[in-house]
């Protein structure tokens, strides 16, 4: 991938914590963008069509969210973008999009994002 490509990641939460993690984490990553971190489940279509993001980071433990559910609406309605589930209980990232893989550390999910 050539260093001029730019990634958008979008980070949704509902937990301020896992959110604030996630930037620290990619912050100063060339090539990555993080649009907004303060983004409910319940603003994430709003959200997705006014920022059009390429990446979209959640957390899979948020009870609050169906995993599932809202991985297959995203990607029905916006095929085009990757969306990376970070599990705060176990060290494990997945990835869903054209493609789905899954990552254990920090620099697996960069690169497995900016494939």
């Amino acid at each position: 991938m050539h260093a001029e490509t730019h990634w958008r990641v979008l980070v949704i939460h509902k937990n301020s914590l896992f959110a604030q993690a996630v930037e620290r984490l990619l912050e100063g990553r060339t090539g990555l963008e993080v649009l907004d971190t303060d983004i409910a489940k319940e603003d994430l279509w709003k959200a997705m069509e006014r920022l059009r993001p390429d990446v979209v980071i959640m957390d899979r433990d948020d009870p609050g969210i169906n995993v599932t559910d809202l991985v297959s609406g995203l990607l029905r309605a916006w095929p085009p973008v990757r969306v990376v589930c970070i599990s705060t209980s176990q060290p494990k990232v997945e990835v869903f999009g054209k493609w789905q893989t899954q990552a254990t550390q920090i620099e697996e999910l960069i690169d497995v994002i900016q494939r």
